[in-house]
């Protein structure tokens, strides 16, 4: 199981992979208090798919993890979360893979 410290690497990682493809004005800061989710986020839907595909590809590649993200974060544990922020995604992140079996 990564430590949270290489959980925001990835997170981080797929940041840069996601902002490839936006927009400048849209681009997502690799900076845990930036809004992902909800009021004043620069993240649509599209922009969310493409994210947890960015994260599952990143994670698979670093340490062999399938996750389905989207299903993850859409689990009732994720809207428990209330993933809003990177900061928020990257604990909710950790928190998962350390209940994996």
């Amino acid at each position: 199981m990564p430590a949270k410290d290489q959980i925001q690497s990835i997170v981080f990682r797929a940041i840069d992979r996601l902002n490839e493809v936006l927009l400048e004005e849209n681009a997502i800061a690799k900076d845990r208090a930036e809004n992902l989710f909800g009021e004043g986020a620069r993240l649509d839907s599209m922009g969310f798919v493409n994210l947890s595909a960015a994260l599952e590809e990143e994670l698979a590649s670093e340490h062999g993890i399938e996750m389905n993200a989207a299903e993850e974060m859409n689990s009732p544990q994720g809207k428990a979360a209330k993933i809003t922020t990177v900061g928020d995604l990257i604990d909710f992140l950790s928190a998962a893979l350390r209940n994996e079996p």
